[in-house]
């Protein structure tokens, strides 16, 4: 765990770490986050920034001390590159290594002004942290604490349940299929853990309607029937990527008190091959009533989003719904590693949208939901709708998009990410979202 401290004056006989401020001078670091108003600008792009950040060394010691009586510019952008930094170096990843335990470091901000910078700092390291707590969400492993409901409990020591503007409600299988959740319901049919429906409100604006998140937690994805390589099979615990994401912005937004209502709706299931397995060409009734010709049991994901997209029109007044999720490989054909899949039913929002979270190193493309696709969603033989059309393999990132798009209300904005590409890093969760997502909401 990392503590923050904070004195006036140097403590004897503390490792003592002093990080210069770089020259720079062309780029806006959170700029559109309020208390990151920034004086410096950076000559490299926000996401070389972060490359540098992660070549930094920091000596391992329980107690390190910042004297920022050495920084040169002591503003905003000084104080984010410092803890990232710290975070980057000290923070305790997720393991079940046996000959590597969770330290605990107490980090000291020492400045002559120091008053000044407290509440800046406070506020820097929540934002950070919650990317990394996202990303250890992420992480976990699938055969217990990523479970379904390993996934839940987590979730609730994470957030501050007593917050009077927070409610969290949870469907288990149960009343998932009561509910009519048949999608959810089928795609864990299989699993000996359950599939669970976790939903997190936050009611904080009386004014206005509600924004939904949609977060794809797949807990482990073995493609069902169509089952996955020995290869890609080995990063099938962080399809959960995109439900840990939401819980992360979630969680700071209720922090900040924002001004906004959120209902987050993560499906939580497993997609394992066996007897109750989806059948290729099997027709099941969603909860929105369209019934879908299950051509592909490896997009599974894209079940799970639709009835969660529905059940949360349904229930609330939404006047946009923002799902996230590693959706389709083929993300990585077109945008390789590097930036996020961008889709959208109103492009004066996406644009916007790009623009905000483009500023803190989430780089997302606005792709296509193309007429073409949406006719090939809808061109199935036995259901209303298929969830991979056969007759094409060009444009699945679209095709997914315009399977999602068939469950949006009208007048209600659709912003779809797809963060295949993003999401993973060397089996590692990498928080991709979480600061574009917090940024933007913050925005609203």
């Amino acid at each position: 765990m990392i503590s923050i401290q904070f004195n006036k004056q140097n403590k004897k006989n503390i490792n003592l770490i002093t990080i210069k401020q770089t020259e720079s001078n062309s780029l806006q670091f959170f700029d559109n986050l309020n208390m990151y108003e920034l004086s410096l600008n950076y000559t490299e792009n926000i996401s070389e920034v972060y490359e540098r950040i992660g070549s930094i060394k920091l000596n391992k010691k329980d107690v390190v001390q910042f004297d920022l009586n050495y920084v040169r510019n002591k503003n905003n952008d000084s104080l984010i590159f410092i803890i990232e930094t710290i975070y980057k170096n000290y923070w305790n990843l997720y393991t079940k290594k046996t000959n590597q335990k969770n330290s605990d470091i107490n980090i000291i901000f020492v400045s002559d002004d120091i008053d000044n910078y407290i509440d800046t700092i406070i506020q820097i390291n929540n934002l950070v942290k919650v990317v990394y707590e996202s990303k250890n969400l992420a992480d976990t492993d699938s055969y217990d604490d990523g479970t379904p409901i390993g996934f839940i409990n987590k979730t609730k020591n994470l957030l501050d349940l007593k917050d009077k503007n927070v409610t969290v409600s949870i469907l288990n299988n149960d009343d998932i299929v009561k509910n009519n959740l048949n999608l959810i319901a089928a795609v864990g049919a299989n699993s000996k853990n359950e599939s669970h429906l976790l939903e997190l409100k936050y009611n904080n604006d009386s004014n206005n309607d509600y924004i939904s998140l949609i977060g794809k937690g797949i807990t482990f994805d073995a493609g069902g029937y169509a089952l996955k390589s020995s290869e890609s099979i080995r990063t099938m615990r962080l399809d959960k990527c995109g439900a840990a994401i939401v819980v992360g912005v979630f969680k700071y937004l209720v922090y900040t008190k924002a001004k906004i209502n959120l209902v987050c709706v993560i499906p939580l299931s497993e997609n394992i091959l066996g007897k109750n397995s989806i059948l290729p060409s099997q027709v099941i009734k969603s909860y929105s009533g369209k019934t879908v010709q299950i051509d592909n049991p490896d997009a599974e994901g894209r079940l799970v989003l639709a009835d969660s997209m529905s059940y949360a029109q349904d229930k609330y007044k939404c006047k946009e719904i923002i799902t996230i999720a590693t959706l389709t490989g083929s993300i990585t054909i077109t945008l390789g590693k590097y930036m996020t899949g961008l889709f959208t039913n109103n492009y004066k929002l996406a644009n916007n949208f790009k623009e905000i979270v483009d500023k803190t190193g989430d780089e997302v493309w606005l792709l296509p939901i193309h007429r073409e696709n949406r006719k090939l969603v809808q061109g199935a033989e036995l259901g209303d709708i298929t969830n991979s059309p056969i007759k094409s393999r060009h444009g699945s990132s679209s095709q997914a998009a315009a399977f999602l798009q068939e469950f949006v209300l009208p007048n209600t904005d659709f912003i779809h990410l797809d963060i295949a590409g993003t999401a993973v890093i060397d089996n590692r969760s990498s928080g991709v979202m979480v600061r574009g997502l917090i940024s933007y909401l913050l925005k609203k």
